[in-house]
């Protein structure tokens, strides 16, 4: 019912698509994924031990506008490190991940795409249990374009990430994948490809009601019926 009403509303509609996504979007695209159970931990050395230590302490520089530089330049040394090679992939996929987030929080999303596509790389490598930080690497990538204005290849990686999300819904949160369906939506919306973005939209709804509740629920109607109007 509601996928008709705004379908037949045109552009009031796609407005009222927008509001209703919002609900879906406010925890923050720089949310990192909940930790993963890892049912064989990997075989740890120096390095990923210097690894851990280094996010740990450039995690909240990062976090706070004047010192992000600071911790971008920080971050990169690890990654120069002659002895980085010799730790484990999950180390390494974390690390190129904190990279891409880094710049991501200080706004540099063109730089940021590269890193998050290494990271990708690296962690496609690990088991299944590893899903939500493969996840969270890819979705993050797919925000990068849409912030630069390239939906089209940011739908690219929003979709795929959908495609992770309903193979293995049990290892994703509902909160992460109403995230993921929404930022389609919104995407393929700015692209006017609306046959892709309603069907997101409606799925992103169902999820949110789900993830928050019946205010959300609530809301969605207030922002469809303004839609309407």
């Amino acid at each position: 019912m509601m996928m008709k009403q705004i379908n037949g509303t045109g552009y009031g509609g796609y407005l009222a698509l927008v509001g209703i996504l919002s609900l879906g979007l406010f925890l923050g695209a720089c949310q990192e994924a909940e930790p993963s159970a890892v049912e064989a931990p990997p075989v740890r050395n120096a390095m990923d031990s210097l690894i851990e230590r280094e996010i740990a302490r450039t995690n909240d520089l990062s976090r706070r506008a004047g010192t992000r530089r600071g911790a971008i330049e920080q971050h990169l040394l690890l990654l120069r490190h002659p002895d980085f090679g010799e730790a484990n992939l999950d180390s390494r996929g974390q690390a190129y991940h904190k990279a891409a987030v880094y710049f991501y929080r200080a706004g540099d999303y063109e730089t940021a795409i590269p890193y998050f596509d290494t990271a990708v790389s690296l962690r496609e490598q690990l088991p299944l249990s590893a899903t939500p930080d493969l996840a969270n690497s890819i979705y993050l990538w797919g925000v990068s374009f849409s912030k630069l204005d390239r939906c089209d290849e940011a739908l690219i990686h929003l979709e795929r990430i959908i495609g992770l999300a309903e193979a293995y819904p049990e290892r994703i949160s509902v909160k992460k994948q109403s995230q993921f369906y929404a930022h389609a939506a919104l995407c393929a919306g700015k692209m006017e490809d609306f046959g892709k973005a309603f069907p997101f939209f409606e799925r992103a709804q169902q999820l949110t009601a789900e993830a928050y509740g019946e205010a959300s629920r609530q809301m969605a109607g207030v922002y469809n019926s303004m839609g309407n109007t």
